[in-house]
């Protein structure tokens, strides 16, 4: 009888888990939409007031930045939207659980297909814009960039396949949990190389011309350099905490605590796309 109790026990601990956890990432998540939104906007703004000639130059910029939004904030909203007809419709503990699961069946195959692929491509397209980035800044090196090369066509690649276990009626749930995984700490890795040339490449330049110019200001570039590294701290430190945590939950022999480290792992990956 103890045993049942404490088994009741810890269903309806893991539902309140699950259900804060989705709750809070679902908050973080309208958060980042709100910045995003409010970023493409300012800059279309600035687009506008700009002279015909660069408003030409700059096009494909507001078009990148308007298709990042749409294949971020479309999975965002209708995850949100899922996840409200399922707290609306349940109640405590297993109740709650049950509905997450009949929700996840029930859900239309293709929307599910299409929300993985505008996430994914999401973050294939910002990640391209990034690479073009170093391309630009190190072209003395070629070389160089190599590496995160190889490792954006291996997300390429990952992705694809994503999409294809996805839209296999036997899913592998253990072969997606390791796929996504894999996914976001390659991201990681891709994201702080990248990052790291480029800043490189800034420092030395900064480095050099103020040799040349000791009395000039270069508060504009320092700012630029800033710009850099936080942007992508976020993902380097939240998306690499969310991985190993998830790793070690999923892949590894897990943890008596794993309720505590799913809902630390679920926070953490919400928190590495702001």
């Amino acid at each position: 009888m103890s045993t049942d109790a404490d088994l009741q026990a810890e269903i309806a601990r893991a539902a309140k888990t699950l259900a804060g956890v989705s709750a809070a990432a679902s908050t973080i998540s309208i958060l980042e939409s709100g910045l995003q939104i409010f970023m493409a906007i300012y800059g279309l703004s600035v687009w506008l007031d700009t002279s015909e000639e660069q408003r030409k130059r700059r096009l494909p910029y507001i078009l990148l930045s308007f298709s990042i939004l749409f294949l971020s904030v479309i999975p965002t909203y209708l995850g949100v939207a899922d996840e409200f007809k399922v707290l609306y419709n349940s109640g405590p503990g297993i109740e709650y659980l049950d509905m997450k699961d009949a929700a996840r069946s029930k859900w239309n195959q293709m929307l599910s297909y299409a929300l993985i692929f505008a996430g994914n491509s999401g973050v294939l397209v910002s990640g391209s814009l990034v690479l073009y980035r170093c391309n630009l800044v190190r072209y003395d090196l070629r070389w160089i960039i190599i590496l995160p090369r190889a490792i954006y066509l291996v997300l390429n690649g990952l992705s694809a396949y994503t999409l294809y276990e996805i839209s296999k009626l036997d899913q592998n749930a253990t072969a997606n949990v390791h796929l996504s995984v894999a996914m976001l700490l390659l991201n990681v890795i891709f994201y702080i190389l990248v990052t790291s040339l480029i800043i490189f490449r800034l420092l030395r330049g900064h480095s050099a011309v103020a040799k040349v110019l000791p009395g000039r200001s270069f508060t504009a570039h320092r700012g630029a350099i800033s710009i850099l590294v936080e942007s992508a701290l976020p993902l380097t430190i939240c998306g690499f905490i969310s991985g190993v945590v998830n790793a070690h939950i999923n892949i590894g022999k897990g943890t008596q605590n794993w309720v505590t480290m799913f809902a630390v792992g679920y926070i953490f990956d919400a928190l590495s796309t702001c």
